[in-house]
């Protein structure tokens, strides 16, 4: 089954799970690897190659990937053309562009290139969104803040070519006597949200020369304030918390076109040893959504569900017009809740935990996330999500998504490489997402100094 996907993503999602502290004291590093797998099961010798540079509060990260296609219906020795078929493509290599810089009380911090699990506040309106689901399509994003003893302040837009995702958040801390007190109000905007994917005269969705689907389109805009209590330290305490959100759109035939929120949870932390390099962290929430709600939050993989509410459920399910918001108006209100359990020892382990309930399409979903160094040679990093489970038609195998990867020092300079992908990308036949899997096993070398 031919799918228009690149997984060319995946290697620099899964480095930054296993990324320590090391590349960012170095001033130059150099990478590169060769390396054989499969891309949709066609096999593919793949040439990867980066760089980057940390000089004082400035960081950049160059990546690039060149595809050869071995054998498939594309001829052989050649570029696989999808992977380079938009100008997004090539500022996709642009992975990273960090400025930071505090001025008097006031620290200041800039980011360009990829999002990577972005959550603003208590993530009730932008929760771990990454601007790289779509694998097809990388949108090359920003991130600015602001941080002072009395104020917070993040913004963020998802693509500066073609934005589909613009938020942001201010919080205060306007009591000295109570440190722990903080008011906030956010704001998030899909000036683009799909109401219905087109059709052609087959009743076939229709897609432009680079496959992206094409819509009627209409606002989606996402405000709420949320009041906080640190009680103890952030990293050895407790934080209570209260958010109502309201969101509404332009789409008439999507039902009621406004809906409200109510989200009250608690995160907090424990330290169970005294150097503090072990911690046990956790999180709770309950939710209330009202009717249309429901499509009002901006999760991992907003820029796929935006055009096909349930990524679990088969082609066949899917219509035309199933585009999140026309989901809320068949989903109505509803309880959902969020847990979540946490563990890091310093650099050796990072494990999370999440299960989450929505009145959402695939409305249970579990994800676990690890990182781990058992030997100095040896990095291992992974990440799990399941959908759709008991969700009425939704097949679990198609709502399971995966990155997983493995590096192994051979030497000071040369390593070996192992990846595994499975995300979603648009099928060629049925122009719907589904399930696309690869692997790479490649040699490399890396020198810094």
């Amino acid at each position: 089954m031919p799918y228009m996907g690149k997984l060319r993503l995946a290697s620099f999602m899964l480095a930054v799970l296993v990324s320590g502290s090391a590349a960012a004291q170095s001033r130059l590093s150099l990478s590169g690897d060769l390396g054989l797998g499969a891309f949709d099961g066609a096999m593919h010798t793949t040439v990867q190659s980066g760089i980057a540079i940390d000089e004082g509060g400035l960081s950049i990260a160059l990546f690039g990937r060149v595809r050869l296609v071995m054998h498939d219906n594309e001829a052989r020795g050649v570029v696989r053309r999808r992977d380079y078929d938009e100008v997004t493509d090539y500022l996709a290599i642009l992975r990273r562009l960090r400025y930071q810089r505090r001025f008097d009380s006031v620290m200041l911090h800039a980011s360009a290139g990829r999002l990577l699990g972005t959550t603003l506040g208590h993530g009730t309106i932008v929760r771990d969104y990454s601007n790289v689901a779509d694998i097809d399509h990388p949108r090359p994003g920003l991130r600015f803040g602001l941080s002072h003893a009395r104020f917070d302040l993040a913004l963020m837009i998802d693509n500066f070519v073609k934005p589909s995702l613009v938020a942001g958040r201010l919080a205060l801390r306007p009591v000295p006597a109570l440190e722990g007190l903080s008011f906030g109000a956010s704001l998030a905007m899909d000036p683009r949200a799909p109401v219905q994917v087109q059709p052609d005269a087959a009743g076939q969705r229709v897609v432009d020369s680079a496959w992206n689907l094409q819509s009627d389109n209409t606002a989606l805009v996402v405000g709420g304030v949320d009041v906080e209590y640190q009680i103890g330290r952030r990293t050895h305490g407790l934080l209570p918390y209260f958010d109502f959100n309201v969101s509404g759109h332009g789409a008439a035939d999507a039902g009621n076109q406004l809906g409200f929120g109510i989200h009250v949870g608690a995160r907090g932390a424990l330290e169970l040893d005294k150097a503090g390099r072990t911690r046990l962290t956790a999180r709770g929430e309950l939710r209330y959504a009202g009717a249309a709600y429901a499509p009002a939050w901006f999760q991992t993989f907003y820029d796929l569900e935006r055009y096909q509410a349930s990524l679990a459920l088969p082609a066949s399910a899917v219509t035309r017009d199933g585009t999140r918001l026309s989901a809320a108006a068949r989903q109505g209100e509803g309880l959902g809740a969020l847990g979540e359990l946490g563990l890091s020892a310093g650099s050796a382990l990072s494990v999370r935990v999440g299960y989450s309930l929505s009145p959402l399409p695939d409305p249970h979903r579990i994800f676990v996330r690890f990182s781990t160094t058992p030997h100095w040679r040896v990095r291992l990093a992974g990440l799990l999500v399941v959908r759709g489970i008991g969700e009425p038609g939704a097949d679990i195998a198609r709502g399971i998504s995966a990155l997983a990867e493995a590096r192994v020092s051979i030497t000071k300079i040369f390593y070996a490489l192992g990846q595994y992908t499975r995300l979603w990308s648009l099928d060629a036949t049925t122009r719907t997402f589904g399930t696309l899997s690869g692997f790479n096993i490649a040699l490399g070398a890396h020198w810094s100094g």
